[in-house]
């Protein structure tokens, strides 16, 4: 676990942003196929352009597929190693079920090292998913495709610290940063409870 990015808070703000209907921002395809199967389903053919090659400005445009599975919707995050995008699994074909995408990109140049990121990235998906706590979300995929790679994780509606931040003004109140923090603290004692034991 390298980073907060992976934790859920229960956290008591709310906006009616962060209650606005899922599927009102789900976008259709980048491109329709002339199957008979309806595109969003996942036996249909995607005869859209690639991930690599549909990027604007280094991301992923909404309705791009990954693994012809997971189709982009919106981007959520931006950080200095990775994007989170919002997606939907296209493999749910009656019930929407979305998820969140972390996109990491591999991008070094000496293909020795590049395989030894592909297989750190392979470990700490593995030790991800064998994670089990209402304070962690849950991993439901990993892949890698082209220079990236990518983490499929569960998706949680409404706002970071970050965008709390932002959006109060003066102080937060004391009795919701005193339980954020028992949460993170459960969090880090069910980590260290592990064998062999996390390094934060």
């Amino acid at each position: 676990m390298k980073s907060l990015e992976t934790h859920r808070l229960r956290v008591s703000h709310s906006s009616p942003r962060d209650t606005a209907s899922q599927e009102a921002a789900d976008p259709p395809p980048v491109s329709a196929t002339h199957s008979s199967i309806p595109p969003d389903q996942p036996g249909a053919q995607h005869t859209g352009p690639t991930p690599t090659e549909s990027r604007i400005g280094g991301r992923l445009p909404n309705g791009v597929r990954l693994q012809n599975r997971y189709r982009i919707i919106e981007v959520r995050g931006v950080g200095g190693m990775s994007i989170v995008y919002k997606a939907r699994d296209l493999r749910f074909s009656i019930a929407t079920r979305l998820c969140a995408v972390k996109e990491m990109r591999n991008a070094a140049s000496d293909p020795s090292v590049r395989a030894m990121a592909a297989r750190s990235f392979d470990r700490e998906a593995n030790i991800l998913a064998s994670l089990s706590h209402p304070g962690i979300v849950q991993v439901y995929d990993y892949f890698i495709e082209g220079e990236n790679c990518y983490l499929v994780l569960e998706y949680l509606e409404g706002r970071d610290l970050e965008t709390i931040l932002t959006e109060t003004s003066g102080f937060l109140r004391e009795r919701d940063v005193i339980s954020w923090m028992v949460q993170v603290c459960d969090v880090l004692t069910y980590l260290h409870s592990r064998t062999p034991q996390r390094i934060i």
